[in-house]
């Protein structure tokens, strides 16, 4: 059982009790609808059964959870449930089935990964409504009181308190648990098995979910009910300040160690620390360099995932220093404001400059050879026209004869090779996003459910799910040759207004955090 701690033992066995019944009746529905997109290993229905007793019980208890995504799809699309209510609509009953069916909907990608179903299946529905009738049973002589809701309702004064709210959200919760595991596996198993906090700080700060794109920040500040100044707070982690730190002082009350403060190595910010540990566990001492995140919490700066110590700060650190500014430029751009107005300034410079060439944000080749080529000489005709004009530019021109004028393009060897469509959309913050395979992406689009191919369906889901290309170019290209194809892939209602916007939040959710500059600066002083 996925309880937090505290949790009464009765507690748990009532809830298992209902779990294990309902377990029983899923596995005969599941039996029953006899579709390959339903055929779940036993361990799996046992995952499946547990998580939606939990849903169950969160609506019953009024928890906060499933409100919290009701409430954030609301915000955002006008409807509790979208695809299944219209804007507009009042909040469904308690044990409504459309939320049952939602949830499926939504989890279902774990069970089969490599399957799209319709949010609208008969067998979801069938699923929804048997389970809206069992647990409006189950739960009727039960307690309306949650551990949950208490371990959520509980205290939140410091950084630290949200940070296991979060945790527990992201690792435990019916909601998120499942993406949890995925990205584990993804990324790297055995890493997660042993030294979990990297990844497990990743995903809670980083990662959104099929959940209208929301992640473990989004959910978590719509369940709190934060002041607006908690909100930014708690929604701002996801740009944790990742960076080399060198440890300046710490504050101390008798053996305890209340506070800490550290130079931010890459900005020379100063950064007041609160730690709160006993002086014999503090494992800081002064003048030593940390590797680690900090995140800011009611005016206070905390330590977020795990960090990394040298005895000292390198003689060689400005070395260090430009790797990181190039080669992780985006999480430097998060503290330095300087170094992200270059950069949005150069990238926007870029943008117009790919406008003006190609007449279009979009420019499409038949080839890849064909793409490079065209880049290769708009790129030197700009440089060209910058030397004209600036006196720095003009030196590195200069710094480039015998090389030629447009600077070295190192392309995949897909790229190159690819002579199936090629196509590249410019965006002022983004940069530039590449599509392969375009011929058949354009044909897919037009397609309808009985003309679509394989090839056309693999370009579609790469298109739609590809963390590479944004909203914007999808949108642009749909808008060019309509989404009939992406509306017969991903099972979406093609009249209904939001299936669009839903699909793009669901599998692009990152596009609408805050963003910044996809562009690293090379040999800059920092």
């Amino acid at each position: 059982m996925h309880r937090p701690s505290g949790t009464t033992a009765d507690a748990i066995t009532r809830l298992a009790r209902i779990a294990v019944r309902w377990r029983e009746t899923l596995d005969a529905l599941l039996d029953d609808i006899g579709s390959d997109a339903f055929a779940l290993e036993y361990d799996q229905v046992d995952d499946l059964a547990l998580a939606m007793t939990e849903l169950a019980e969160d609506l019953h208890t009024d928890t906060g959870l499933w409100r919290a995504l009701e409430s954030a799809n609301r915000a955002l699309f006008d409807t509790p449930l979208p695809l299944l209510m219209p804007p507009g609509a009042e909040a469904p009953a308690r044990f409504d089935a459309r939320r049952f069916q939602f949830y499926l909907d939504g989890v279902w990608r774990h069970f089969q990964p490599e399957r799209i179903v319709s949010m609208r299946h008969e067998g979801f529905r069938r699923i929804a409504a048997a389970a809206a009738a069992f647990f409006l049973e189950a739960f009727a002589a039960e307690k309306s009181a949650s551990s949950v809701a208490a371990f959520f309702d509980g205290d939140s004064r410091r950084g630290w308190d949200v940070k296991r709210k979060l945790v527990w959200l992201g690792t435990h919760s019916f909601l998120l648990r499942f993406a949890y595991d995925d990205y584990c596996e993804e990324q790297d198993p055995e890493a997660c098995r042993d030294d979990p906090i990297p990844l497990t700080d990743d995903f809670l700060c980083q990662q959104c979910s099929t959940w209208s794109g929301l992640g473990a920040l989004e959910l978590l500040a719509e369940r709190l009910g934060l002041t607006p100044e908690e909100r930014a707070d708690l929604l701002g982690w996801h740009a944790r300040h990742a960076a080399f730190y060198r440890v300046e002082a710490v504050a101390a009350c008798g053996s305890l160690i209340e506070t800490m403060a550290v130079t931010n190595l890459l900005n020379d910010r100063r950064y007041d620390v609160r730690v709160e540990m006993p002086r014999a566990q503090f494992p800081f001492r002064t003048g030593q360099m940390v590797f680690g995140s900090l995140v800011s919490w009611r005016g206070e700066w905390y330590w977020s995932g795990a960090q990394q110590t040298w005895p000292q700060v390198p003689a060689d650190f400005a070395r260090i220093r430009r790797d990181l500014i190039e080669r992780q430029h985006r999480i430097v751009y998060r503290y330095r404001p300087d170094l992200r107005a270059k950069a949005a300034e150069f990238s926007a410079e870029q943008h117009v400059s790919f406008v003006r060439y190609h007449g279009s944000e979009l420019a499409v080749f038949p080839a890849g050879l064909d793409m490079a080529a065209a880049e290769q000489k708009r790129m030197r005709e700009a440089n060209e026209a910058r030397a004209a004009v600036d006196e720095n530019a003009r030196k590195a021109l200069a710094g480039q004869r015998g090389r030629g004028t447009a600077p070295g393009m190192s392309l995949p060897r897909e790229v190159l090779d690819c002579r199936s469509g090629v196509a590249v959309f410019s965006d002022p913050l983004e940069g530039f996003d590449v599509m392969l395979h375009f011929d058949a992406l354009r044909a897919g689009l037009r397609s309808t459910p009985d003309a679509l191919d394989d090839e056309q369906a693999r370009a579609l889901r790469d298109f739609v799910e590809s963390p590479d290309i944004g909203p914007a170019f999808v949108r642009r290209v749909a808008g060019l040759h309509g989404w009939s194809g992406l509306a017969a892939l991903y099972c979406l209602p093609p009249d209904d207004p939001l299936a669009l916007d839903y699909l793009l939040r669901r599998y692009k959710g990152a596009y609408y955090r805050p963003r910044l500059p996809n562009l690293a600066l090379l040999g800059v002083e920092a």
